[in-house]
């Protein structure tokens, strides 16, 4: 059912590299826009029964304008969120950036002897706490992108909107 075969391996491989320049480049306007064509639901509400009435077509009409605006605050939300990783990523590089430079340190003052092994440990350990802040903020980061270009093409859930 998954397509691979019974005896087959399962391959996990890296999180596709995201281009950071798109972001800047995204128009929360025309994706929303976008967002309200593609939406599943508004299609649906569109081309349903209005039960021919004038309070039918009114009712319709509500309910279809409201689904849109839910989606318009749905879609700034996705789009705040993306802002707000690519802020806490840029933090988490600069970090990690900060942790290299202290790692390259601590080795080359090691291996001279002129740090204790415990120091050295301790060196290397915030070297890998900022290269996992720096991985787990870049996941954090495609995650928002991709729940927004998801939207864009019309796949919100229900429980978004």
């Amino acid at each position: 059912m998954t397509g691979y075969p019974a005896d087959g391996a399962v391959q996990i491989g890296e999180v596709p590299q995201l281009d950071l320049s798109v972001i800047t480049t995204l128009d929360l306007a025309a994706d929303t826009a976008k967002a309200i064509g593609n939406n599943y639901d508004l299609i649906e509400n569109r081309h349903g029964a209005s039960n021919q009435t004038t309070t039918g077509v009114k009712n319709k009409d509500a309910g279809i304008s409201e689904a849109e605006q839910n989606l318009t605050v749905t879609m700034q939300s996705y789009y705040q969120e993306i802002l707000q990783s690519k802020s806490a990523y840029d933090a988490a590089s600069t970090a990690y950036e900060k942790a290299v430079l202290e790692k390259q340190k601590a080795d080359r003052s090691y291996q001279l002897g002129m740090l204790s092994k415990i120091s050295y440990l301790q060196a290397q350990m915030a070297f890998s706490q900022a290269e996992g802040e720096k991985q787990s903020a870049y996941n954090t980061l495609y995650q928002a992108y991709n729940t927004y270009q998801w939207a864009v093409k019309g796949i919100v859930t229900s429980s978004e909107q």
